[in-house]
């Protein structure tokens, strides 16, 4: 009897070291990996057209009492530049040029046309909406009744872009631009120009 009851539990104790052994692999934990994001593709060449409208002040800071005149106006132009990107962030230079009218608006005869601007850009996408910072050199064009003189100065910016398909985009951008003028450029007196725009775009990228 005791040998037939000492390999009965002994096959018993196996059947069972074996069933455990076999639940145990049944609820291992099963890792599921998520699928990564997409992100859209911004890098590249792109041109287009934007609308402005343009508010700021001309102080003279040279003469027995400086004076401050407001300015106010629209632009419309045209821009081109090329991306790069780096997963999310995205970096780019861009050249725009507009016109327009931007008169000292107590003397008509003074007035803002133009712009030429070379910028860079740095910003981060969000799948198809880019977040950007921009900062550049500006030479803005005058007319002073009968001529026209230029000035120097700086922009700095921010905007945001949305890519409505692989290669139609629009968007929207801050931009201040600041002026040092000095003497006999738009009359006798050094001045301050400083100017805020807001603008919208739209681009065609290729």
């Amino acid at each position: 009897m005791k040998h037939i009851f000492i390999p009965a539990i002994a096959a018993v104790c196996l059947g069972n070291v074996t069933l455990a052994g076999t639940v145990e692999t049944q609820i291992a934990p099963v890792v599921i990996m998520a699928a990564a994001p997409s992100v859209t593709d911004w890098s590249g060449f792109y041109a287009g057209g934007m609308l402005g409208a343009t508010t700021g002040t001309y102080l003279e800071t040279s003469g027995s009492t400086p004076d401050s005149f407001d300015m106010g106006g629209y632009t419309f132009g045209g821009f081109g530049g090329y991306n790069f990107q780096s997963g999310a962030m995205v970096y780019g230079v861009e050249l725009a040029y507009s016109l327009g009218n931007i008169p000292i608006i107590r003397d008509l005869g003074y007035a803002i046309t133009g712009f030429l601007e070379a910028n860079v850009r740095v910003g981060y996408a969000f799948d198809d909406i880019l977040v950007y910072a921009t900062v550049g050199a500006t030479k803005a064009d005058w007319k002073v009744y009968s001529t026209t003189p230029t000035t120097n100065g700086y922009n700095v910016g921010a905007g945001v872009d949305y890519m409505l398909t692989d290669h139609f985009i629009v968007g929207a951008e801050y931009l201040y631009r600041d002026f040092d003028i000095a003497a006999g450029v738009i009359n006798l007196w050094t001045g301050l120009n400083s100017l805020h725009s807001i603008q919208i775009k739209a681009a065609y990228k290729f």
